[in-house]
């Protein structure tokens, strides 16, 4: 979730709500003034182990914060002791990722101190505001559910739910006819549902289509390129083989090459799959977002190896490789060594294979008049018989 107790802005010790749940293998980093890039966290607890997974919210009232995976419990040990330290300029809040502490002994969550302080909302409620945004959702709560918990408080016009950064709980928004709902409801943050105290926040009122767009969609970054026939496959476990990579990717179509890599940078695992049908791309990304080996990948388009002997390349008047646009001159119809097409006349002074004005014969070829017999000619007498075969 993004609200954390006391700051470490005043120079005071910040402390996790809760001892580590057993196995955890996932914490919650923040805040920090702006946006930290993937490389930037992975760099920061590089000594602490390898890093399988990095989620960056969006801006909140605070700032951003992360959630971070590592490759097991012990490397979150390491992290812990970072409590406190510098960061893009700010110190350092860490906390086990909160879902975690759920799963693992809800019981001990709902009775935690300042449960119901924690969720109330942090933001002040804009002018005659109808939204409310909903966190620490349990993975199994329907938008039925929230309908129902929040009946006695007014006529819901929307309720959107998203899955969560680690795919173990949701978020969204609901939105009310009457302004008055929002006060009713806020009266009801940190109250269970599902087993888990809700958290609740202000938020601004948008259109509907704005709230649905994208909803549980991981959507490729980057435009598909022409005859994209591969895919660039992120967020990989350390443990990671070419058979898991086959395992997931294979279902999608027939796989030409797996190709595994990692960041010089952050040693972060990665690959590319190259299919043999480009309507298998369409399908694999379609992936980003799963779990593999417990790491939510990411999957986007990526353009084909330059050497791929099957890649289409742009032809012009028949000539493979050339530039569209580029015109061949009237001579240069053919291949090389080759007289001119049909209907095309040579330049005065030229004769086939010969290049474009300007350039050399090509070895071998004869110059012309004035400069000697072609290759192979017949002399003259006393110069021996004329080309042809031998005389019986």
């Amino acid at each position: 979730g993004g609200g954390r107790g006391r700051s470490a802005h005043d120079g005071r010790r910040f402390e996790p709500r809760e001892s580590k749940p057993e196995g955890c293998r996932t914490i919650w980093v923040g805040w920090t003034e702006t946006r930290p890039t993937e490389e930037d966290i992975v760099d920061f607890f590089r000594d602490c182990g390898g890093v399988t997974d990095v989620r960056i919210s969006d801006h909140q009232h605070r700032g951003h914060f992360a959630h971070v995976q590592f490759e097991d419990t012990t490397c979150v040990d390491l992290a812990m002791k970072k409590q406190g330290e510098m960061f893009m300029g700010r110190r350092m809040e860490i906390d086990y990722a909160y879902m975690d502490k759920v799963m693992t002994n809800p019981q001990r969550e709902a009775n935690a101190p300042g449960r119901i302080l924690r969720c109330k909302p942090k933001s002040v409620k804009p002018p005659n505001g109808h939204t409310l945004w909903l966190g620490d959702l349990s993975i199994d709560t329907s938008e039925q559910d929230v309908v129902d918990f929040f009946a006695e408080c007014g006529k819901i016009e929307m309720i959107c739910l998203k899955v969560n950064q680690l795919r173990n709980g949701h978020f969204g928004h609901v939105k009310f006819f009457e302004t008055d709902a929002v006060d009713k409801a806020v009266d009801l943050a940190g109250t269970m549902l599902k087993g888990v105290p809700v958290r609740m926040d202000f938020a601004e009122d948008k259109p509907l289509e704005a709230y649905r767009a994208g909803k549980d969609a991981a959507l490729p970054e980057k435009k598909r390129p022409d005859d994209c026939r591969t895919i660039w496959v992120g967020g990989l476990p350390g443990d990671v083989s070419e058979d898991m990579i086959y395992s997931l990717f294979e279902k999608c179509g027939e796989i030409r090459e797996v190709r595994l890599d990692q960041s010089k940078r952050s040693g972060a695992r990665f690959c590319h799959v190259e299919y043999v049908q480009e309507a298998a791309v369409g399908r694999a990304v379609r992936l980003s977002g799963e779990q593999l080996s417990g790491a939510r990948i990411r999957v986007d388009f990526a353009e084909n190896r330059r050497h791929d002997p099957n890649a289409k390349r742009p032809e012009m008047n028949g000539q493979p490789g050339m530039c569209p646009g580029m015109e061949l001159p009237p001579y240069m119809g053919g291949p090389p060594g080759m007289g001119p097409p049909m209907g095309k006349g040579m330049p005065p002074g030229m004769y086939p294979g010969m290049g474009p004005p300007g350039m050399g014969p090509p070895p071998g070829a004869w110059m012309g008049m004035g400069h000697g017999p072609p290759p192979g000619a017949w002399l003259g007498p006393g110069q021996g018989g004329p080309p042809g075969p031998l005389p019986i």
